[in-house]
Formats: structure tokens, C-alpha cells, sequence
């Protein structure tokens, strides 16, 4: 699609990437000459990336929550979250974040959302309430019956993205970061659907996105014990650890991806493996990087991007 030309750049870096990991995993050691055509330190990437590896129905048009009024969003600094403590609340642990899944389950403090809303494109759309009748299920057939039944309240409306098909939501994803995070969640392709992530992030600088779609697909949780699933797992890893870095050199405290650096070595066997999969992982993530501020640049004019990196 002529219009998404600039998504296609995206999505070719990340599926560059993601297809280099085969090599860089399980079987990097057939690799002795990995290419570093992609190298492009540009700006102060560099420095960033070295700082890096040392230390929704919603809607975003409606009115703040009665909750939230009270509270100075201004004042709220997502750094000043305890953001472990809250996943702590999730009956996942630490293995997901409930508020990047907009999982309403949980209840979260005005101090939690505000933070979170600074950091994303869409706000946080709590549960308020219930809406409880009877309803009646297989209705019609047999074994139908009466039962009540609850649906949730939430504090806003549907956005009016949600219903849009996946073609319209190209389209408009074009120069609309809202559009970009809608059509991320309804692709049914990883890589594509981190293609509008992080293109929803060049438009509005915000990270949430990106690690939104890292919780979604790349959990790289439990190393595989089968070899034939090694390349796979090292996809993962690498994936997971590439959108984490550029979301920690965009500043949002969230990002961990030390977390996912350890887990190198369960498909890196030998020092020389390890050292070829840092280097695909740095060679992508300034891609990415790079990427996302050409994007911001070409279609917005802004330089939001280019100054947290170089910040």
C-alpha cells in the first residue's frame, strides 16, 4: 500500500531482526562472518544504547475520571511508580503487565493510571462498575437456561477505532498513533503487528506501544528443552530484549530489558555465541531507533524522538 510506505521501512528492520536471531541462536555457530552492514550510529544512538545495557475499549477524547480529577496528572512521574510492585498484584506475578494488557481484573491506584497515561496513546480504561441481570444462554437450543450474568462498566466508552476494520485502520495509521495501536492489536502477524507499535510510537512519541506489543507476543518465559525449539525461543528472546532497549533509551522507566539479557544464555552456549547475539541485538535496535526518528521526522516534524534519544 503506496500510503504505508514508511510502515514497510519498519517492518522490514524488525522482520530483518527477527530472522537474523535463527543465526544468532541455534545455530549462530554456523555464522563465523555475521554481517554488519546495518551498523548506523548515527546521532548519540550509541551513547543511548551503552546507557541501555547498564543500568483498550478505551478512549482518549472523553474527559479525565472523577477518580483522576483530584490528582495533578501534571505532577505524576511514571519513574516515581513502583511498577513491579503493581504487576505483583496480577495473578501472573511478574511474568506480564496487567495495566500494557489493559487487563481490568485489578484495581489500580490514580497515581498508577495518571503515570501510565503519561506513557501511552491510548489512556487506561478502569472498571467502574457491573451491569447485572439474567440472561439466557443457548438460547433456543437444547439445555438452554436462565442465569444471572454480569458485564463490566468501564469508565469510557468504546473508541470509536474499536469497530474499524484492519484495512481502515492502515490507512488512517498512516499519520493517526491511535490508528496505529488499534491496527497492532487486530493484526494477526507479530512483526506487523510491532511494525504499527513502534509506528505509533514515531507519531506520537509515546512508548507504551512498544511495550504493549512486547507483552503480547514475545514473553520468552520458559527456555524450550528441544532443540528444534531453540531458534524459535532465541527469536523471542532477541525480539523481546530489541523492543525493551528502545523503549529504555526513550526513557520509560517500565522497560527491563537486563531481565531479558540473562536469558541469552539459554541459547548462547559458548562466550563467541553470546558475543554474536549482542551484536545482532545492537545492530537492530539502532535500526529501530534510527527508524522511529525518521518516521516522526518525515510525517510529523517532530523531533520528540530525536531528543529523549539524545537527551
Amino acid at each position: 500500500m503506496k500510503r504505508s510506505s514508511k510502515i514497510v521501512t519498519v517492518s522490514v528492520v524488525v522482520s530483518v531482526g527477527l530472522a537474523v536471531v535463527y543465526l544468532a541462536g541455534y545455530q549462530i555457530c554456523k555464522s563465523a562472518n555475521p554481517s554488519t552492514d546495518t551498523e548506523q550510529a548515527t546521532l548519540a544512538i550509541s551513547d543511548a544504547l551503552a546507557l541501555a545495557q547498564t543500568t483498550e475499549p478505551q478512549s482518549s477524547v472523553e474527559e479525565p475520571s472523577p477518580q483522576l480529577a483530584a490528582l495533578d496528572q501534571g505532577d505524576v512521574d511514571p519513574a516515581s511508580i513502583d511498577w513491579a510492585a503493581m504487576r505483583a498484584r496480577s495473578p501472573a506475578g511478574d511474568l506480564y503487565d496487567p495495566m500494557l494488557l489493559r487487563w481490568n481484573q485489578l484495581a489500580y491506584t490514580p497515581e498508577e493510571i495518571a503515570a501510565f497515561n503519561k506513557l501511552a496513546v491510548l489512556p487506561f480504561n478502569p472498571k467502574v462498575g457491573e451491569e447485572c441481570g439474567l440472561r439466557e444462554f443457548f438460547a433456543g437450543r437444547p439445555g438452554s437456561f436462565v442465569a444471572e450474568n454480569c458485564l463490566p462498566v468501564f469508565e469510557r466508552p468504546s473508541h470509536p477505532y474499536q469497530d474499524l476494520s484492519v484495512e481502515e485502520l492502515v490507512d488512517l495509521a498512516e499519520t493517526d498513533p491511535e490508528a496505529a495501536v488499534f491496527a497492532s492489536r487486530k493484526l494477526n502477524d507479530d512483526a506487523q503487528s510491532v511494525d504499527f507499535a513502534l509506528r505509533a510510537t514515531a507519531l506520537s512519541g509515546k512508548t507504551g506501544p512498544i511495550l504493549e506489543v512486547a507483552n503480547r507476543y514475545f514473553d520468552a518465559d520458559v527456555a524450550p528443552t528441544e532443540p528444534d525449539q531453540l531458534s524459535a525461543y532465541a527469536d523471542e528472546v532477541i525480539s523481546r530484549i530489541i523492543l525493551e532497549r528502545v523503549a529504555h533509551v526513550l526513557g520509560d522507566p517500565r522497560a527491563n530489558p537486563k531481565s531479558f539479557e540473562e536469558r541469552i544464555k539459554n541459547f548462547a552456549k559458548t562466550p563467541e555465541q553470546e558475543r554474536r547475539a549482542n551484536r545482532v541485538i545492537s545492530e537492530k535496535t539502532r535500526e529501530v531507533l534510527n527508524e522511529i526518528i525518521e518516521i516522526e521526522r518525515s510525517t510529523t516534524g517532530s523531533t520528540t524522538v530525536w531528543e529523549k534519544v539524545n537527551a
